[in-house]
């Protein structure tokens, strides 16, 4: 509470200093007017890269369902018949779970639109743009005081009747100044300060959101971890299963080596007494 009460003091003696229009109240005005253009640039650049996550997130879920989809339909067959069973059951469910969780960051995708981008653009739209126009309102009060202020000073002292009409309507031109001054000050502090409360407000909604997806997708995973430790068993299985297809292999071509070095004579050449090929065979000289 003691900084929010600094800061409305030195609000007040703002306010204060804007009723005399000094060269320093009108420099401040500049500078409160280029942090605004600041905050607005800032804002736009924030929306086009939240506008860019959601684009890229929707190009994620396409590719996560494809993904999915051809998990559920990949072809296992072939395969020794428990293997087959197993692994198309598991590839099945983890197919839907890379789909639920597509579900799941699509929702995430629409909350970043309705939370975040939406309403930053809203307050573009309206808060900014009003701000804006209030400062063309005040620009033109501005004008209209300064003519006042001209024309009183060639009002000729010696203009009695005049000096009183001239003073009084300076007067009124001078109070619709000030109170457009004060109230477009008021203005552009509320809305830079506003910017900046609406942008923490939306980053932690965004934060929120995007929290509850990877915990819904964490929950997904974690009904998963049954099967998974089943399915690295059954993936050793497959391991195995390899292995013994490559010791068959390998059991085969040492018997069609060792099966051709029988038939070597010892001067390591082929015997004509016992030779054998495609639909024929030859031995002790007869075919």
């Amino acid at each position: 509470m003691t900084i929010h009460k600094d800061s409305l003091k030195k609000n007040q003696r703002e306010l204060d200093d804007i009723l005399e229009d000094s060269p320093m109240t009108r420099e401040r005005f500049r500078q409160h007017e280029i942090e605004l253009d600041n905050i607005s640039a800032t804002l736009r650049k924030v929306i086009k890269l939240s506008k860019q996550f959601k684009a890229a997130g929707d190009a994620f879920r396409e590719i996560s369902d494809a993904f999915g989809q051809e998990l559920q339909q990949f072809d296992f067959s072939d395969l020794p018949s428990d293997l087959e069973q197993n692994f198309a059951t598991a590839a099945s469910s983890l197919g839907q779970a890379v789909l639920d969780v597509g579900d799941y960051q699509s929702m995430f995708m629409v909350q970043l639109g309705t939370l975040f981008t939406q309403p930053l653009e809203r307050f573009l739209k309206e808060d900014i743009k009003n701000a804006r126009e209030q400062c063309k309102h005040h620009a033109r009060i501005r004008t209209k005081y300064e003519q006042n202020i001209t024309k009183f000073s060639h009002v000729k002292k010696t203009d009695v009747d005049k000096i009183p009409e001239a003073e009084n309507e300076l007067h009124y031109v001078r109070r619709d100044f000030q109170l457009s001054s004060l109230e477009y000050a008021s203005k552009l502090r509320r809305v830079r300060t506003l910017a900046k409360i609406n942008l923490m407000k939306r980053a932690c909604a965004f934060l929120y959101s995007e929290k509850a997806y990877f915990n819904q997708g964490n929950g997904i995973h974690q009904t998963l971890e049954p099967q998974l430790e089943n399915i690295s068993g059954y993936v050793s299985l497959g391991q195995d299963y390899i292995t013994l297809h490559d010791a068959i292999l390998k059991q085969k071509k040492d018997e069609l080596i060792a099966g051709t070095k029988n038939i070597r004579d010892s001067k390591g050449k082929i015997s004509t007494n016992e030779v054998s090929g495609y639909l024929f065979q030859k031995k002790a000289n007869k075919w």
